[in-house]
């Protein structure tokens, strides 16, 4: 019974995601999933490297067992909850001193988190195969809108800049890993297993 009832949590918290992340870029406007997609398409070079044999696992989150899946999904999952807790306790600790977040710097950690459950949604695909059309719809509004990725990727670097000079510090920096049109060519990636049947 414990067993089935941790299954039915983590389903629950997987479906959730993917709800929430198709609900929310069907929301959004195209410049919006663009900044997504483009912050999604860094991911896996520059913060999630360590994670090892990521490549294969989004490209085909099918075909490895639900326990390799939840793994990776729980890593993501704690990374795009401490992104969170974070925005919340900076906005907190600003408003004790009549301060506010910029809703430059707000807006960015939010699409932050957005590209975190991209992966996120990619990995449940595989821990929930029933709900493989929400993740492959997820890619599909990511990819269409590539019309986009000039200006937000022109936002992105903006917005790390702005930071930099509100806060005194360099930033994570992840934008200048590549060049414009090398960072557009990581966005034109859609996992094989969730690419639209042509």
């Amino acid at each position: 019974m414990t067993l089935w009832l941790k299954r039915k949590s983590q389903d629950s918290r997987v479906y959730m995601c993917l709800k929430e992340l198709r609900w929310d870029l069907e929301q959004s406007s195209g410049l919006r999933r663009a900044k997504v997609a483009a912050m999604a398409a860094l991911l896996p070079t520059t913060m999630l490297t360590k994670l090892g044999h990521l490549d294969s696992t989004f490209d085909r989150p099918l075909d490895f067992p639900r326990d390799t899946l939840m793994d990776l999904y729980k890593i993501l999952e704690d990374l795009r909850n401490t992104g969170k807790l974070q925005l919340k306790r900076t906005q907190r600790n600003m408003s004790q001193f009549g301060l506010e977040l910029p809703e430059f710097a707000a807006d960015h950690a939010i699409v932050s988190n957005r590209a975190l459950e991209v992966w996120m949604a990619t990995i449940g695909a595989g821990i929930l195969p029933n709900r493989r059309d929400d993740a492959r719809e997820v890619w599909s509004l990511l990819h269409g809108s590539r019309a986009f990725l000039d200006d937000a990727i022109a936002s992105i670097q903006a917005t790390e800049k702005q930071t930099e000079e509100m806060s005194g510090q360099p930033s994570a920096g992840f934008s200048t890993v590549y060049t414009n049109s090398e960072w557009k060519e990581l966005c034109e990636f859609v996992p094989s297993q969730l690419r639209r049947p042509s």
